[in-house]
């Protein structure tokens, strides 16, 4: 997730709404940076609960394996720690129109254009959700456990990355670190999809350096994530057909609400047959919509299409993020069309461009 970024902008900006949303950025990175403590102070203080300790004493090792094993940027990021007040460090807004799955998308000078709209207070995500909603959109607030300000700041540990058990903290710390080595202006989907990659190939690895139990939960864990989230996404793509059609919006209404029934269905039946704690049954059970469907398209839409680019790079990470960073200059639709075929077809060009030397 990315919003301290946005305090590099200094070009003009005009309207209150704007001048307000930049506000709230701004402050509350400033507020996450004063509030930065060093780590091995922490860990050597009395005071400091034994289980916190136990968690920072991991992340220098998580920080050389990501620099050595996954040529993740060693920087200075994610050497100090914010106790936050609050739950999450931030609150990511997606919004859709009601009948369809093009989310609205929000751009900035620099640092470009987005899929979501951050914020550091949750009071301002809601309200903001409240006037997109009002306005007819479907909107989804969700809560954010890490970000990343691609390495113009040094970002801290937060809390609420904390909260996550071992393998799953170390993909928050591994998917951070993926976004200061790649980032595609204009191109919410293949950079989370991208930084969600690194995290599972990443995690895949370290899980095998701690032993068979943690390999195992990982296998287990992956299998659960990539059934559940192309369930989602099948759901997503039927949805998608149906807005396509030609029947009036209020038939085409109850049939959004019979297909997210569906879902619903679709997946105790998944879960039942494979074992999933019910990891996902909050997130399903609660105001589906348009917009939240998104949010995981976001992050997961082209990432088997990646893991295949990985694959065929031989398993070698320099030459995949290589193989996506001469991407940066084509289009949208030509950069996506590449990762969903694997890498197998051929590499897009921008217009002037010679092609890669055969």
């Amino acid at each position: 997730m990315l919003m301290g970024v946005l305090l590099v902008l200094s070009t003009a900006i005009s309207g209150c709404a704007t001048l307000s949303y930049y506000r709230q950025s701004i402050t509350g990175q400033l507020q996450i940076l004063a509030q930065r403590q060093d780590m091995q102070t922490l860990v050597l203080a009395p005071e400091t609960p034994e289980s916190r300790k136990a968690q920072l004493q991991a992340v220098p090792e998580l920080l050389r394996f990501a620099s050595d094993q996954l040529a993740l940027p060693d920087n200075g990021s994610y050497r100090t720690f914010v106790a936050l007040e609050q739950s999450f460090v931030a609150w990511n807004v997606f919004a859709t129109p009601g009948l369809s799955l093009d989310g609205v998308r929000w751009c900035y000078p620099i640092a470009g254009c987005f899929g979501y709209r951050g914020y550091f207070s949750e009071a301002a995500a809601r309200a903001e959700a409240g006037h997109l909603r009002a306005s007819g959109h479907d909107v989804y607030v969700g809560g954010v456990a890490a970000y990343s300000t691609l390495g113009w700041f040094k970002d801290p540990i937060v809390s609420s990355m904390l909260r996550a058990d071992r393998l799953d903290f170390a993909a928050l710390l591994f998917h951070e670190l993926a976004h200061q080595r790649l980032w595609l202006p204009d191109d919410t989907d293949l950079n989370e999809a991208f930084a969600e990659t690194v995290a599972r190939i990443g995690v895949g690895k370290l899980a095998q350096t701690w032993g068979d139990i943690d390999l195992q939960r990982f296998h287990e864990r992956a299998q659960q994530d990539d059934q559940f989230f192309a369930l989602v996404l099948r759901h997503k793509q039927l949805l998608a057909s149906l807005y396509a059609t030609n029947q009036p919006d209020g038939r085409k209404l109850e049939l959004k609400q019979q297909q997210f029934t569906m879902l619903r269905a679709d997946y105790r039946m998944l879960k039942a047959g494979s074992g999933d704690p019910g990891r996902f049954d909050h997130w399903l059970e609660t105001d589906l919509n348009n917009a939240k469907l998104l949010a995981v398209s976001a992050y997961r839409d082209l990432m088997p299409g990646l893991l295949q680019v990985y694959q065929s790079s031989s398993r070698d990470l320099e030459t995949f993020y290589g193989l996506l960073r001469r991407l940066q200059d084509c289009s949208l639709v030509d950069r996506h069309q590449w990762v969903r075929s694997g890498g197998t077809l051929p590499e897009c060009r921008a217009p002037g461009r010679n092609p890669p030397d055969s």
